[in-house]
């Protein structure tokens, strides 16, 4: 299914959905370039570590004032959002008050 937001057309803007999807990933990940990861999931957290272990610089973006927060307590939270990533992994929480 095509990702359907403005700039989902633009080169670089990839979902991860199929493994042809992380395939297509893999070729744009590059030692020294930055990636910009959305999502909350555990999926989305994997990909973060293992750009950031290809050397890349990774903003990961969530919604919600911490990680996985329907699931996990507060310090289990603070334990994924301060694991080390050898300082290639920036999080950053996006909270929306209703």
């Amino acid at each position: 299914m095509p990702l359907k937001v403005p700039g989902a057309d633009l080169d670089g803007v990839l979902k991860l959905d199929h493994m042809e999807d992380a395939k297509n990933i893999l070729k744009f990940a590059r030692r020294g370039r930055t990636a910009i990861v959305v999502g909350g999931g555990i999926t989305a957290l994997e990909l973060v570590e293992g750009l950031a272990s290809r050397g890349m610089k990774v903003h990961y973006l969530l919604r919600g004032d911490r990680y996985w927060s329907n699931v996990l307590d507060e310090q289990e939270s603070k334990i994924v959002e301060t694991q080390p990533s050898r300082g290639r992994r920036e999080v950053a929480f996006s909270r929306r008050d209703r």
